[in-house]
């Protein structure tokens, strides 16, 4: 060896098994190999005893809790149970609570629709009825003229002369007085509604009659006729019958002026009031006929419609 050349470190002298301190390789190198394999069984054993023994107590505290999870599953399911059973009896009974209400209610709306329908009032169209509808009010404007409106407003002959149904708008005004005076003493109606009907309607109706209905031509017993020609008739009534008591120049006129004095009751106007009835619905019978008949017409398929018919083609 030359002089120059230095010689390789010597290692220092290590432990007992030959380790270097503070030179330790990762994977122990060829100064420090790694320890023996039988060098950590103890302390595995004494992490397994540790285990083992947590475990026994784990296991005798689960079993220690097994009574206790018992009897609160127990108390649990009682617990549920019941509250079943009285949330069950309390729907029950807020059912049948509600059902009896909604019953109650709707008993309630049938009786408000009940006596709404009693009270049900509309006027009479007269124009539209068919001679059914017309049959059934020509009855019942009747009946109302008869037993309430003539008795107890005392509705002479001259407010109301006996061919009163001889005169369609009459007729209309007196159907229209009628469903006034039931809307006026239905339960609910004020009682103003009546005064109005005895203060303003009545009157009104009543005046209207003296303007459709010339005196000059209707009287009591007479329609249509002439002072002149009534005045002919009576004359030849008192030489062909005369009466007992007749004194010269004081028959008729006494007798007229008798006869706007009486009240108008049914027997004066009963024979005017069929034959305008009868007249009545006998034109009513004839355009319901001919209305049905239109009808069947336009229902049949292929039945010509003059509204439809294409228009004419131009000649040449």
């Amino acid at each position: 060896m030359s002089s120059d050349q230095t010689p390789p470190p010597v290692p220092d002298a290590g432990g007992a098994d030959g380790s270097v301190p503070g030179r330790r390789a990762p994977d122990g190198g060829p100064y420090n190999p790694p320890p023996p394999v039988g060098d950590g069984l103890p302390e595995l054993q004494v992490r397994i005893g540790r285990a083992e023994r947590a475990h026994a107590a784990l296991v005798e505290t689960v079993g220690q809790l097994g009574p206790g999870l018992d009897a609160l599953r127990s108390d649990t399911e009682n617990a549920f149970a019941e509250a079943r059973r009285v949330t069950d009896q309390a729907l029950e009974d807020g059912f049948r609570t509600v059902d009896a209400t909604l019953e109650e209610h709707q008993t309630a709306i049938q009786r408000i629709l009940r006596r709404q329908e009693a009270n049900r009032n509309q006027p009479v169209n007269w124009p539209a009825l068919t001679a059914v509808q017309a049959a059934r009010h020509w009855t019942r404007l009747a009946d109302w003229i008869d037993e309430v409106f003539v008795p107890w407003g005392e509705i002479t002959r001259d407010m109301l002369p006996d061919c009163w149904a001889l005169h369609r708008p009459v007729v209309v005004q007196l159907s229209w007085l009628r469903s006034a005076h039931v809307q006026a003493y239905i339960p609910v109606s004020e009682p103003s509604v009546a005064g109005d009907w005895h203060i303003r309607w009545s009157p009104a109706v009543l005046e209207k009659i003296k303007t459709v209905i010339d005196s000059k031509y209707c009287r009591p017993g007479e329609h249509m006729i002439t002072v002149e020609e009534s005045n002919a008739r009576r004359r030849a009534a008192a030489q062909t019958n005369p009466p007992p008591t007749a004194r010269a120049g004081a028959g008729a006129g006494r007798t007229e002026n008798l006869g706007r004095m009486q009240l108008a009751e049914r027997e004066y106007w009963q024979a005017f009031l069929i034959q305008a009835r009868d007249q009545d619905l006998a034109w009513r019978r004839a355009r319901d006929e001919q209305n049905h008949t239109h009808d069947q017409q336009a229902a049949e398929p292929g039945t010509d419609n003059p509204d439809l018919e294409p228009p004419p083609d131009d000649e040449d």
